[in-house]
């Protein structure tokens, strides 16, 4: 499954940025986020499923879900990624 294939990561700042907006169901801290990556991260290693890490960032992640018509969910974050990584953003 490609969406297996990127893994979007976010700094704190952007993190808290992306948290703070309506209709984001995203992890209440930033350590609850970067501990459901590293859980991720293991799990595919595990799995021996090879990824990439895409550095997203706030402006570019609202402006996807202006574009999209859709809040800023767990799920299209990881489309975005997915997305930013073919280079179709």
């Amino acid at each position: 499954m490609d969406i297996d294939r990127f893994i979007p990561i976010i700094d704190r700042v952007n993190f808290e940025a992306i948290r703070a907006l309506d209709g984001s169901d995203f992890p209440h801290t930033y350590d609850e986020w970067l501990e459901l990556l590293r859980k991720e991260k293991i799990l595919r290693h595990q799995r021996s499923i090879r990824f990439t890490e895409i550095q997203v960032n706030v402006s570019e992640f609202t402006g996807h879900c202006h574009r999209v018509g859709k809040a800023p969910t767990m799920k299209l974050l990881y489309q975005f990624a997915l997305e930013k990584g073919y280079g179709h953003t």
